[in-house]
């Protein structure tokens, strides 16, 4: 894997093309966010759960943004933006207090990820919408809305999920 600094260099040194064929998983978890931020309402409320250094935060200025990060993960990142430093297992927020839950490439990383899910069913606000994905040795994305789940995988493009509204 590469340094976040050495990528984000990268990024902005390559064209645009090249750059999406060097990485597809990166490019299309980055479109996926990508769409699903400019389909959330402005002012709703957003919790990146394992945000680390905050890179999806840019995408989510129209909303209140709250990016929580254990800060445990490479040591080479920058968690000095990380909102709140804490354990997903143990999310510090009130019940019933986030209308969407964003975590990317995250739950593989924890010790008891089905207490991490119960935490994310905790602090989900009814109608709320949770948004998974894995790496890509068991690239998945998740979506549930209202305890109706559904499942899609992606191959090179986020495009393949279209509109969320009727997850």
């Amino acid at each position: 894997m590469f340094s976040p600094r050495l990528v984000s260099s990268l990024k902005r040194l390559l064209p645009s093309s090249l750059y999406k064929r060097l990485d597809p998983f990166e490019t299309a978890i980055e479109s996926f966010v990508r769409t699903v931020a400019a389909e959330i309402p402005a002012g709703k409320r957003v919790l990146d759960a394992g945000s680390g250094e905050g890179r999806f935060k840019p995408l989510f200025l129209h909303a209140e943004y709250v990016g929580i990060d254990s800060t445990q993960g490479d040591p080479s990142w920058d968690y000095s933006k990380v909102d709140v430093i804490g354990r997903l297992e143990e999310l510090p927020f009130r019940n019933v207090s986030f209308d969407h839950i964003l975590s990317i490439v995250v739950l593989e990383h924890t010790p008891q990820p089905a207490r991490v899910v119960e935490e994310f069913l905790r602090v989900l606000k009814p109608g709320g919408l949770t948004i998974f994905s894995g790496s890509p040795r068991a690239v998945f994305v998740t979506c549930w809305r209202e305890g109706v789940s559904a499942s899609t995988k992606f191959s090179r493009s986020a495009d393949s999920f279209g509109n969320l509204d009727g997850i």
